[in-house]
């Protein structure tokens, strides 16, 4: 870790830019410090973000939401359980929701993301196929539906890969509905 010469926070150690100003570091560290704890990861660049950061250490971006922290700030469980990981795949396959809801013992906050996730889905693809009554909203329908399918082979890829980010859009709905506590 090195210390910012512009706001003498905290930085990792190859970082370009300070997690907290945004300004350039040099490539030297001044001070070695203890790692703090990781809250999650840089939406622009996947970079891992650590507690009290406001900006990226690895891009500069500033860092938006804390997704991974609960309401106090500290980080939750974000790691899959390996034998449960597969199961976690089926919540974004509508029905198939019921597998990872009755086979996972390991409720922890990456499960409850991704189950969240694949229940607004498949309200949602309920909701369209239910409405969906009239010639006019076609269109509109077709290009609401793709785009929840394109949001659900994400949602795979990212419980595949073991990424605790949200997926764009039902972040927000997320923050505000969640059904798996």
């Amino acid at each position: 870790m090195i210390i910012c010469g512009q706001c003498g926070n905290r930085a990792e150690d190859g970082a370009k830019f300070c997690p907290v100003c945004g300004s350039a570091l040099h490539a030297a560290p001044i001070q070695q410090v203890q790692k703090p704890e990781q809250t999650g990861f840089c939406e622009s660049c996947g970079a891992p973000v650590y507690k009290n950061e406001t900006n990226c250490s690895n891009c500069g971006a500033p860092v938006k939401i804390n997704y991974s922290a609960d309401a106090d700030g500290a980080a939750g469980d974000l790691t899959p359980d390996p034998a449960e990981k597969n199961y976690l795949i089926g919540a974004y396959f509508g029905i198939f929701i019921l597998i990872p809801a009755l086979k996972c013992k390991n409720h922890n906050d990456f499960y409850k993301l991704h189950m969240n996730q694949g229940l607004w889905i498949s309200i949602i693809m309920s909701a369209l196929f239910i409405l969906n009554i009239s010639d006019k909203l076609r269109y509109v329908y077709s290009i609401i539906c793709i785009l929840l399918f394109v949001l659900s082979i994400t949602g795979i890829i990212r419980v595949i890969h073991a990424d605790p980010r949200p997926l764009p859009i039902l972040d927000k709905i997320i923050e505000k509905i969640k059904f798996v506590k």
